[in-house]
């Protein structure tokens, strides 16, 4: 496996699979893998090495059902399940929680749906945001 801790402009690949850094420190883009099918080890251990490295990485034009991405997050480990979810998130799928599952948020904490929004806005609770331990 070739790999690339160097400059942004540089890229690292195997079986195909490529990586290439999109900003100086953090992110990076990883393009010929089809993340519905087989990985073998060596493309797994390279977009691994693309997480350590890059914290971020992008797979652009993936069609991954819930099945898909649980599959592919266990290529990495034990996916999280949280103890409560909303019911927006999937039957069946207790690895994957939808953001659409943040809008019950405001009737836990007694405001209607609409004041939730509003003050989501404007506060650290706006936009999606999910930080999960083992």
């Amino acid at each position: 496996m070739t790999t690339d801790r160097g400059t942004a402009g540089r890229a690292a690949g195997v079986a195909g699979a490529e990586v290439r850094p999109v900003a100086g420190h953090i992110g990076a883009e990883i393009t010929g893998v089809d993340l519905t099918g087989e990985l073998d080890d060596a493309v797994v251990g390279l977009i691994r090495e693309a997480v350590l490295r890059w914290k971020v990485v992008f797979f652009r034009d993936q069609r991954l059902d819930h099945a898909g991405h649980v599959a592919f997050a266990r290529r990495f480990g034990e996916p999280v399940v949280l103890g409560r979810r909303g019911s927006a998130s999937p039957a069946g799928f207790p690895e994957v929680e939808t953001t659409a599952d943040r809008l019950e948020l405001g009737g836990r904490f007694g405001m209607e749906h609409e004041e939730w929004l509003q003050r989501r806005r404007h506060t650290l609770l706006r936009g999606w945001h999910c930080d999960h331990g083992a």
